[in-house]
């Protein structure tokens, strides 16, 4: 063989590993992000969840407790870098004087009996929803005063 066929095979399969080399990297970057995603979509879930159980908690807590109950709890705009939203979900339902069926209507609805709230956390990706109890006003970022005044709990009132 001569020279120049020898360095143009050398240069070929300089190119070959190079180009298998690329490769290789390109599919560790691969699994290497899918991975990292993997592990920020489980903190955003695990965050939005702990939130959503630590407000269900001093709601209940709240509940439960005596007349003249009264606590300032601070709810972050982020959770961990995360942005989120909290929002409200209401079930009233009207029970007619037998009280054998019920009818769901609209919570301003004068005839309406209040059944159930939920607080659901919402970061984008999940949406987190708690059981709630019964409190008049709703919780905003920043610092919320709870009290319970004569069997209810309000909420920044």
């Amino acid at each position: 063989m001569d020279k120049r066929n020898i360095k143009s095979q050398v240069a070929m399969e300089f190119m070959l590993l190079v180009g298998i080399a690329l490769f290789i990297i390109l599919i560790l970057f691969t699994l290497f992000a899918n991975h990292m995603q993997s592990l920020r979509t489980e903190k955003e879930q695990r965050v939005a969840e702990s939130m959503a159980f630590k407000l269900q908690k001093e709601l209940n807590l709240a509940a439960t407790v005596a007349d003249g109950y009264q606590r300032e709890i601070y709810v972050p705009p982020e959770l961990d870098g995360i942005a989120y939203t909290l929002s409200y979900e209401y079930d009233c339902w009207h029970v007619p004087g037998g009280g054998v069926s019920a009818t769901r209507v609209p919570c301003n609805d004068p005839t309406a009996n209040f059944n159930a709230s939920r607080l659901r956390i919402s970061t984008g990706g999940f949406q987190p929803t708690v059981q709630i109890p019964k409190t008049v006003g709703e919780l905003t970022f920043g610092i919320n005063r709870i009290r319970k005044e004569n069997g209810t709990v309000y909420l920044n009132n």
